[in-house]
């Protein structure tokens, strides 16, 4: 089982900062070559941490390529939006903007307001040494993204269960691959059930409008890929918020005073925290110059 001491430099954390020292190797060397797995077989390459380094990679699609390289050293996830490059990229992107909207998602609201209230419900019936992870940050986030793409009530706690223990670090390889099958297999037959039988929901709305455009393996990987990084990002976004305003009362103190702010600490919060836990490898298509200045 891994340790929180076996992951990369960029992966770890000072309580809520990046490591000093991933810090002081941008300022000396904003491009190094580095061990960039989190496991037992080193896996070696270049670890980008200039900022005009990164915005040169990130913002160049076509020299720097998001897709697994040949060698097989990253497995292919039909779907999976990280993996993808202009257009095909761009392609499933446009299936799933106008489902984002603003007026799209305040038709969710009540659903999210009733999943928030009985979250807190269970917080609250659980005492004052009741665990926020267990009775909100988890489960929230899941919930809702039921509510979204349609999951029936009676599957939804046992998609839950394989997507928690699928997720989160520091489990066993074997345990993480079998729940992680065990997600796959679901969403496939979850999107099998909507072909047949779309609703008035994401996934729904995708068959009807778009199930023509995408084929059944992309769709299966597009929906796995949303509901999984939505819940995974959501949960740590509420546990990792909610902690760093307790631990800066004089913010929350104003936060409260002023709620109009809402929105702009939200946005504040994902900045500092980069809750995101993952990197995405870019693959240099041709030898490019970085960081000769």
């Amino acid at each position: 089982m891994a340790r929180p001491s076996d992951l990369s430099m960029h992966n770890r954390r000072d309580r809520l900062d990046p490591l000093p020292e991933l810090g002081a190797l941008s300022a000396r060397a904003p491009l190094a070559e580095a061990d960039l797995t989190d496991g037992p077989t080193p896996s070696m390459g270049w670890l980008v941490t200039g900022p005009e380094e990164v915005r040169a990679v990130l913002g160049d699609t076509e020299r720097f390529s998001t897709a697994p390289p040949a060698d097989g050293s990253r497995p292919v996830q039909p779907g999976n939006l990280i993996q993808y490059d202009p257009p095909d990229h761009t392609r499933l992107r446009q299936l799933l903007t106008p489902e984002f909207t603003v007026r799209r998602m305040s038709r969710l609201r009540p659903a999210v307001d009733a999943v928030v209230a009985d979250c807190l419900d269970a917080l609250e019936k659980a005492g004052q040494s009741a665990d926020f992870m267990r009775y909100v940050a988890w489960p929230l986030p899941g919930l809702v993204m039921s509510e979204l793409f349609g999951v029936p009530r009676d599957d939804r706690a046992e998609l839950a269960r394989v997507l928690k223990v699928s997720r989160p670090a520091f489990r066993g390889r074997q345990v993480q691959m079998t729940a992680g099958a065990a997600y796959l297999s679901y969403v496939d037959q979850l999107v099998t059930r909507k072909r047949r039988d779309p609703g008035d929901d994401l996934l729904g709305r995708l068959v009807r409008d778009h199930g023509d455009d995408i084929s059944h393996e992309e769709l299966v990987g597009l929906t796995a890929f949303v509901i999984g990084s939505g819940v995974e990002n959501m949960a740590s976004m509420l546990g990792l918020g909610i902690l760093a305003l307790l631990e800066n009362p004089a913010q929350l103190a104003q936060l409260r005073q002023c709620p109009h702010l809402i929105d702009q600490a939200v946005e504040e919060l994902i900045r500092y925290l980069s809750i995101i836990p993952t990197a995405s490898p870019r693959t240099a298509r041709a030898d490019v110059p970085l960081g000769a200045g």
